[in-house]
């Protein structure tokens, strides 16, 4: 078994889960350029041979991590599937739940400070997530364009990048300022905004 393999024990899978959350809580509060493995190895009290047990080297678990915070962000099932502007509502509240439970732990790893050290692979991996996320709210927007929900005047490209926009630019702030009011503004902007689009 190798660092790459994803056939492990139900144990090795609670391992390996915990380096990565360590490591993003890591991030969230000091950045990637200052993540090192012995710093996560601390973190998550697990043992050197254990994080290369489950990871070939630094950049992987990286890969790790924004593998994560992408599927926490775009996963949701209710992304993609907005067939209304209550639902929508009902997702930003839950985002801003997170966030709260998470401020002072976990940051967004993609765009913590120091992200602009990432190299190619990652920096494509993470745009690729960013991507994928707006391309989910686009869907949505237009599943309610489709409904009749929205103003059919509205374009569903430019109100997503509008919206994903905004929402990124709220977490950004609230983890530099350690405060989710910045998220809650972006968020009630966000709302506004579909509702000026009915």
């Amino acid at each position: 078994m190798t660092g790459h393999s994803t056939e492990f024990t139900p144990k090795g899978q609670r391992t390996r889960q915990r380096i990565v959350e360590a490591a993003s809580r890591i991030i969230g509060v000091r950045g990637i350029a200052r993540m090192t493995l012995e710093d996560v190895r601390a973190e998550a009290r697990v043992s050197s041979s254990q994080i290369y047990h489950y990871f070939a080297n630094r950049e992987s678990l990286l890969l790790a991590v924004v593998d994560v915070d992408g599927q926490e962000a775009s996963a949701d099932p209710m992304i993609g599937d907005f067939t209304s502007i209550d639902a929508m509502r009902a997702w930003c509240c839950e985002l801003v739940d997170r966030y709260r439970r998470t401020l002072h732990h976990n940051g967004c790893p993609i765009l913590a400070p120091g992200s602009a050290v990432l190299d190619d692979k990652l920096y494509v991996y993470a745009v690729e997530r960013l991507g994928q996320f707006e391309r989910d709210v686009r869907d949505g927007y237009r599943a309610m364009l489709q409904s009749g929900e929205l103003n059919l005047d509205v374009d569903a490209d430019n109100l997503a990048t509008v919206t994903v926009a905004t929402l990124l630019g709220g977490v950004v702030l609230s983890q530099f300022q350690q405060d989710s009011a910045p998220l809650e503004r972006a968020v009630d902007a966000v709302l506004e905004r579909l509702d000026c689009c009915r």
